[in-house]
């Protein structure tokens, strides 16, 4: 087989692509908290030495008492886990479940055949174990080979005790703790709640008589009888998510906002045994393990491991912070200064060690906004806030700072930048009311204010050129006199959060709703960057080509060739406080909410070359863009190669060196393309005679011509006005026309013919005018024309036309027993007249004329008219009446009555060929009607029922409602109503009764029916229908001496004999109706004894 040739040119070039991609960067360590910031559900403790922490991913063990932690293994899911003797399970969501045959050495993953999140687990004995969901129980008697699964019904457990192999507790929401003693087949009830919100939290025992439960908000609850009876301890005001008792007596309770209580009294009376003051958000503790009466560790919100010697009244945290990191600078590769707060901490060996070093008093000097460090020893940092505007300043590394200006604020309101030259140059910034720009060049002791403005950041480039933004603007400031005077270079489309120039003349900007711009020439142009719609809010540059950005959720992307493309590299969760970023040589440091500080090492690829969608395609030109940007090493030129046959058109992107830390945008118009073609192109750059591909690319030229419908306007009930154009970038356009149709694939068409002709190279409007269409109909249309001999079309539109008039309907206004009927009344095309509201009880046998007699063809208008005096006890139907055009034309049908009771009415039967349409009407009167249906029969008994769909009407609306009853008897006299339930009192409600007589009356035939014959007849049930072989049965119609049709069968199978099931009947006479093709009626009756 021949290949076409351009898959011969894919093939072969694909060969020496080269594709330079970012790199991700997952090599990222965690510096702080240690060894985890995710959540610790569980604790538990194995021996004195060694224990294990379980969060929703992770495994963590210490086997130092707690002096260190680490990460042991990465896990699918963790929710509960237990020990017994070296016997260890954790179980997690979707089924997932580990087991340990080594106190947790090693463990492996149990396929029990049950998929679930778990939420429990305890192990009764080596061989008993017993797994909670939230509605049901796992359980294992025998080691954990197999599992069955029982249920626990009608509750939502969250978590499960047993003390047993039978006896356990189910901890539920609304209140409810059940409990069984026959290991899970059944449960009972032994406390409920009638409280909103009382879902449980947990439940803990001690033994088999003691324990301990606790539900929403603050409910604290202990049993002695193993869980028959409850009894409140209203003695703790917070929500208690975990327990750990030494015996009855002894035993702590920790949870809500970080809270950890002490009992010594069996849980009588409770004491503070926290590790902070007070309670604080996001701090809760979620496990907690004492291995004696001194010794105990708990875990939770953070990432936090605790651990106290001295029974709970001091604690110790395994990391240095687990609060927010406000601010992170590194003077060198290993030293650096992290705000927590008012708070410092300082690492000498980049940042796998962090001591506390000094803190900032809140009460006297408010939050500290930021800091700069200029050596080990010498800092500032500006307190912000309403009560903030200090400047303080530290000797000795953070262990102590001063407040400069005599302890007074030197800006009102808050200083929120600071940027610091040397040891005695500073500027800040800040101020509510009366910002301000102010320097001092002798270490603080005197200031000048420069400007008049509030900046949330100044970055200054050298001792003259800086640039600054604040929160409320959208502008970039820049001074080039060392902060005298500031000018605005750049206004944003959004708000702008964060800036990082890496020269005087490199810059980037990022901010809210995809906001990201880049500089090249100190702020005078300004490009946008395109990367996914996000709110941005720190961007960070290691060189002009390599930097990172993060979103408001942690996300953060990174780019290789000075923005043109990006790359999702991270997901580091963020809160209220947002992450940055801090780069020092090749180290890059991330830092954000709860204490998180990671660290990894900037990588790039040597080279990017990126090319973008080609642009401004034509049939024999197109637009080719991208980049050339070099991280290391350098290119000695490079260009762009475009082709769609064996012939390869080149042009130059850069004859020139292209050095290091540099990156080359271009745009090149590419010109003498064949039109209709597929065309491949591509970056190729040189060092050394050796050539580098970019990623082969595809676009496809447009025809010689350009043919398009634009527009259709002025669309009414018979016409609409069509705009096209089309464009020859060569030949002559001849044989111009419009096709439309209301077939959507013009199987048949008008034309509307146009004498134009649209010469090489020039552009026509081609404009026509649809006339003699139909009202309220869709129509498609194209253009077609023809060009070198072949026939051309536009893309196919569509448009509707309007009606040639509405009338909409209102519901009656009704006051007492005078009614006023209304409507809204708009004519497209023709005059509407004779306007009158038709109404009665029976058949429209009333007529009153409307307030207006006639709206104007193209224009509306309400009409209306009053009734007075209507009998309330009546139901009337309602219509609008008019004359358009020599026609009479109606409104929909409504119903009322002045009562203002819910209304049933049923309407008229439209008779088929083989059935009859039931057709009724409801109105609600703003109420609610359920189970809507036809009840009908040949009798005043009715007895059968046809349902409608819908079966519900709500509002003030007539809904009208229809079923259909298929193959009735001919000739016979029909009754029906229509029936409702009243939602609002569960009143059942109907309409009158309705009659009619279908027509196409079959024949009898006496000496058929004498042909025929019934048998056993009296019968105790089923009866056989002995039929003559000429005839075919088309149905069968069992009615009792009712009336009512309950045995209806139109689907009669072939043959002589037929058979039919009366047992279950009332005893008494049932008549038979059989009637055959040939439309005659058999009459035959038949006795159920």
């Amino acid at each position: 087989m021949i290949k076409p040739l351009h898959y011969c040119i894919i093939a072969f070039f694909s060969f020496f692509c080269f594709t330079s991609n970012i790199i991700s960067q997952n090599n990222w360590k965690l510096l702080n908290p240690t060894p985890s910031y995710k959540t610790g559900k569980e604790i538990k403790f194995i021996s004195q030495s060694t224990g294990y922490i379980l969060n929703d991913n992770e495994i963590l063990e210490t086997v130092d008492s707690g002096i260190s932690w680490k990460k042991k293994q990465n896990i699918n899911s963790g929710n509960d886990l237990k020990f017994y003797n070296n016997l260890g399970y954790i179980v997690g969501k979707d089924g997932y479940i580990l087991k340990s045959l080594d106190s947790g050495t090693s463990w492996t993953q149990v396929n029990t055949g049950f998929v679930a999140n778990f939420n429990s687990v305890t192990i009764i004995n080596e061989t008993t174990i017993i797994i909670s969901s939230s509605n049901s129980i796992i359980k294992s008697l025998d080691g954990g080979s197999t599992w069955i699964s029982l249920n626990i019904p009608n509750v939502t457990v969250n978590k499960t005790f047993f003390t047993t192999s039978l006896i356990g507790l189910a901890a539920c929401n609304n209140g409810t703790m059940l409990k069984t003693v026959d290991g899970g087949v059944n449960w009972y009830s032994t406390m409920t709640s009638n409280s909103t919100p009382s879902n449980f939290f947990t439940v803990y025992f001690i033994n088999q008589n003691v324990g301990f439960a606790t539900r929403e908000h603050h409910d604290l609850y202990k049993t002695k009888d193993g869980g028959e009876t409850w009894t409140e301890i209203p003695v703790i005001s917070d929500a208690i998510y975990t327990f750990s008792f030494l015996n009855e007596n002894v035993g702590y309770a920790a949870g809500d906002h970080g809270v950890i209580f002490k009992t010594i009294d069996g849980g009588l009376t409770w004491d503070w045994a926290g590790f902070q003051i007070g309670r604080i958000y996001n701090t809760s503790i979620y496990g907690i393990h004492f291995v004696d009466d001194n010794i105990g560790f708990a875990t939770g919100a953070r990432g936090r491991i605790i651990k106290t010697t001295d029974g709970g009244k001091t604690w110790t945290q395994n990391s240095p912070t687990y609060n927010d990191i406000n601010n992170l600078q590194f003077l060198t590769n290993e030293t650096g200064f992290a705000q927590s707060g008012n708070s410092f901490f300082k690492t000498t060996d980049s940042g796998k060690s962090w001591n506390s070093v000094g803190s900032i008093d809140y009460d006297r000097y408010s939050y500290i906004a930021t800091f700069k460090f200029l050596n080990e020893n010498l800092g500032y940092a500006v307190s912000g806030g309403t009560y903030g505007g200090h400047v303080l300043k530290t000797l000795d590394g953070g262990v102590t700072w001063n407040a400069l200006n005599d302890g007074f604020r030197i800006i009102d309101e808050g200083a929120n930048s600071l940027s610091l030259f040397d040891e005695n140059t500073v500027v800040i910034s800040g101020g509510y009311n009366q910002p301000k720009v102010l320097k001092t060049t002798d270490g603080g002791k005197n200031w000048v204010q420069l400007s008049s403005s509030s900046f949330i950041k100044i970055q200054f480039l050298d001792e003259n050129i800086g640039y600054a933004h604040n929160y409320y603007d959208k502008k970039i400031y820049k001074t080039i006199d060392g902060g005298t005077n500031w000018t605005v270079v750049f206004t944003a489309e959004e708000d702008i959060k964060s800036i990082d120039f890496l020269d005087k003349d490199n810059g980037y900007i990022a901010g809210s709703n995809g906001l990201i711009l880049k500089t090249k020439n100190g702020g005078i142009d300004w490009k946008k960057l395109t990367i996914p719609y996000e709110y941005y809010t720190y961007i960070k540059f290691y060189s002009k080509n390599v930097g990172y950005l993060f979103d408001e959720d942690g996300k953060l992307y990174k780019t290789e060739n000075g923005g043109n493309s990006w790359k999702n590299i991270y997901d580091l969760p963020s809160g209220f406080t947002s992450n940055s970023i801090t780069i020092v040589g090749k180290d890059i440091y991330l830092s954000g909410e709860y204490g998180k500080i990671l660290k990894s090492e900037v990588d790039f690829e040597p080279f990017n070359l990126q090319l973008n969608p080609a642009e401004n395609i034509l049939s024999r030109t197109a637009v080719l863009s991208g980049s050339v940007s070099v991280n290391k090493d350098y290119f000695d030129n490079a260009r762009l190669e475009y082709f769609n046959s064996a012939v390869i058109h080149k042009q130059d992107i850069s004859t020139n060196t292209i050095n290091p830390d540099t990156s080359i945008d271009f745009s090149l118009p590419v010109s003498d393309l064949d039109p209709d073609s597929t065309y491949y192109y591509r970056i190729v750059a040189t060092r050394d005679n050796v050539s580098y591909y970019s990623d082969l690319k595809i676009f496809n030229t447009k025809e010689d011509y350009l043919i398009t419908i634009n527009t259709i306007n002025n669309v009414s009930s018979n016409q609409a006005e069509i705009i096209g154009s089309i464009t020859s970038y060569k030949y002559d356009i001849t044989d111009v026309e419009y096709q439309y149709s209301s077939e959507q694939n013009f199987s048949k068409y008008d034309i509307l013919n146009n004498s134009i002709i649209v010469k090489g190279n020039t552009t026509e409007n081609i404009a026509g005018t649809l006339s003699d269409l139909k009202s309220k109909t869709i129509y498609y249309v194209r253009l077609k024309a023809k060009y070198e001999g072949k026939e051309i079309y536009s893309q196919i539109s569509s448009f509707v036309t309007l009606s040639e008039y509405e009338i909409n309907l209102y519901y009656p206004s009704v006051v007492n027993n005078d009614v006023t009927l209304s409507a809204y009344v708009i004519t497209n095309s023709k005059d509407i007249s004779n306007i009158v509201f038709e109404y009665g009880v029976l058949n429209y046998e009333n007529t009153i004329a409307a307030n207006i007699d006639l709206v104007s063809a193209g224009s509306s208008g309400y009409v209306s008219a009053l009734l007075a005096n209507l009998d309330p006890d009546k139901i009337y139907s309602y219509r609008l009446k008019a004359l358009t055009g020599g026609n009479i034309i109606y409104s929909r049908e409504g119903v009322f009555n002045t009562s203002k009771k819910i209304l049933l009415k049923a309407g008229n039967v439209i008779e088929n060929i083989s059935s009859i349409k039931l057709t009724g009407y409801v109105n609600s009167i703003g109420g609610y009607v359920t189970n809507i249906e036809f009840e009908y029969g040949t009798t005043e008994s009715l007895g059968s029922t046809l349902k409608t769909n819908p079966n519900y009407a709500y509002g003030n609306s007539t809904y009208t409602f229809s079923a259909d009853l298929d193959n009735p008897l001919k000739g016979e006299k029909y009754y029906y109503r229509i029936k409702g339930i009243d939602a609002n009192n569960n009143n059942i409600l109907y309409s009158d009764i309705m009659s009619f007589t279908t027509q196409s009356l079959g024949v009898e035939t006496p000496n058929l029916n004498n042909n025929v014959f019934l048998y056993p007849n009296p019968t105790n049930g089923d009866v056989n229908i002995d039929l003559p072989n000429n005839k075919n049965v088309i149905s069968i119609i069992v009615v009792d001496e009712l009336g009512k049709m309950f045995n209806y069968d139109h689907n009669v199978k072939s043959g002589n004999l037929q058979k039919i099931d009366l047992s279950g009947k009332s005893t008494g006479i049932y008549y038979i109706k059989i009637r055959t093709d040939d439309n005659l009626v058999i009459n035959k009756k038949v006795v159920l004894k």
